[in-house]
């Protein structure tokens, strides 16, 4: 499972309990959100989602850190 930052398409769905859970949430397609199951959450989602959880689910605080950056930093 490919992380980036924080959160992941696992932690969405142990939340949300399904991905058309999520999507509803989010007012997106259910086909988009299972993308992210390989690209992992994008950041703009990220945010989105810690502000729709009141922080329960939090955005990494580098998520918008270049990808190359972040390549570095592991």
């Amino acid at each position: 499972m490919l992380k980036i930052g924080g959160m992941t398409y696992d932690d969405l769905i142990t939340y949300y309990g399904s991905q058309i859970e999520i999507a509803r949430a989010l007012g997106i397609s259910s086909p988009s959100v299972c993308e992210w199951q390989t690209i992992g959450v994008p950041p703009l989602r990220q945010l989105q989602i810690e502000a729709l959880t009141r922080k329960k689910l939090k955005a990494d605080p580098d998520v918008f850190t270049k990808p190359s950056e972040r390549a570095r930093a592991v």
